[in-house]
């Protein structure tokens, strides 16, 4: 993907003048930028699903799988471990954002 924009921004120059030729290649830039930005967010949520599921797992998987089925106790300790997650995560979000704003 990025040899494919480099190639798209580099052909170009033989029909460009300079000061198109940079807002062309600038304007590439931007959005291979967005897009890596983009991919580097979803790398971060897959690897905080991951990490959740681990944990969540380790926590409350604690006999041998031996049933295609969760026992009773194991799908609402799964459920309680990724609810406190999800609460943990969103008050730590929002005590930066104040943080934040009040700086």
């Amino acid at each position: 993907m990025l040899r494919a924009k480099f190639q798209t921004c580099h052909s170009k120059l033989y029909h460009l003048t300079e000061s198109s030729l940079l807002t062309s290649c600038r304007k590439e830039k931007e959005e291979l930028e967005k897009f890596v930005r983009g991919a580097t967010q979803k790398a971060k949520l897959q690897e905080n699903i991951h990490r959740v599921t681990d944990i969540c797992f380790r926590k409350c998987i604690i006999t041998n799988i031996s049933a295609p089925k969760l026992d009773r106790n194991e799908e609402p300790c799964l459920q309680n471990c990724v609810d406190r997650f999800l609460d943990t995560s969103g008050l730590i979000i929002s005590q930066l954002e104040h943080i934040r704003t009040t700086k």
